[in-house]
């Protein structure tokens, strides 16, 4: 190897170690700054308490048509109008049950090793069913009772993990639930380079006071392989078998779109593969979103719902 050869390779080698504690700090830099998913729905009450009513928009494009799908739910703060009172998605899982992330139902407090969290008071919330339009249609249920996973946890960097919670409804209407996809089926939709379908009343833009959706918008974003996810240059180990990355910088879910579906389909049926969980901002070239993978749960879920948990 002559000098300048050697020279080369040190150059080299320097550059790409370099590159690699960039891209490490990147992704460290982007985990530490992801938004404050603790104790959305006590913001929310405080705000709808002050006199903070949000702006509506209505999307343009890929407009859910009205009744389309039965199974999707809008999460909202009690006694309140339903276009003021939305703050995240949830899903029909059994005529009785809707699913939804668990940071959407909870009240958290700082500590030391991440966040203290327990459940919302059922009484200030209200569920939307039966409409894609927040301003009309639909009914507006009860909820009497919150079931957060027993191992959901808001570590430190404010990341939710096991982000999943059962909502039962009141009044026990005869709801039509999306079914929810096995294991084998989750395995083959959450592929590399599949696509999901997600849903949501959220906003265009991320930032604060952006106004909701008052119809349901929809968008496919493509899976991106939990090894890839986990790179260096994105998040870096943080995705668990119990979570999924999709949509890379073209549709994303953005702020109140958290607890709402990822759908996956075989043979053109719709299964319920993901809830919208967490990222670093709406529409990032960098990172993708994450969702909680329902599959993983599918077991606890059945148990709670059949009153063996």
């Amino acid at each position: 190897m002559t000098p300048r050869m050697l020279q080369v390779l040190l150059h080299g080698l320097l550059v790409a170690g370099i590159a690699s504690i960039a891209a490490t700090a990147r992704a460290q830099n982007a985990i530490e700054s992801t938004p404050d998913f603790t104790s959305i729905y006590q913001r929310k009450v405080d705000a709808v308490a002050g006199g903070q009513m949000p702006q509506l928009f209505t999307g343009s494009a890929s407009i859910a048509p009205n009744y389309g799908f039965p199974w999707i739910v809008s999460l909202g703060v009690k006694n309140t109008a339903r276009q003021n009172g939305h703050f995240c998605g949830a899903v029909v899982v059994d005529p009785s049950w809707v699913v939804t992330a668990a940071h959407c139902v909870v009240t958290a407090i700082r500590t030391v090793d991440g966040f203290t969290v327990a459940a919302a008071d059922p009484e200030k919330l209200q569920l939307l069913t039966g409409t894609n339009v927040l301003s009309r249609g639909g009914s507006v249920r009860q909820i009497s009772r919150i079931v957060l996973h027993p191992e959901f946890r808001i570590v430190k960097q404010q990341i939710p993990t096991n982000d999943i919670a059962l909502l039962k409804i009141a009044d026990a209407p005869n709801l039509t639930p999306l079914p929810m996809a096995s294991a084998e089926q989750a395995e083959i939709m959450l592929a590399d380079g599949e696509s999901v379908r997600i849903f949501g009343w959220g906003t265009a833009l991320f930032g604060p006071n952006n106004p909701v959706s008052n119809t349901l918008l929809y968008t496919f974003v493509d899976v991106v392989g939990r090894s890839r996810c986990n790179d260096k240059a994105i998040f870096e180990g943080t995705i668990s078998d119990s979570m999924f990355c999709a949509g890379l910088g073209y549709s994303d879910a953005c702020q109140g779109d958290s607890g709402g579906p990822a759908v996956g389909y075989a043979n053109g049926v719709p299964y319920l593969v993901g809830l919208v969980s967490w990222g670093v901002g709406c529409v990032n070239r960098s990172f993708p979103g994450v969702y909680t993978n329902v599959s993983k749960f599918n077991g606890w879920i059945h148990a709670i719902i059949n009153n063996r948990y």
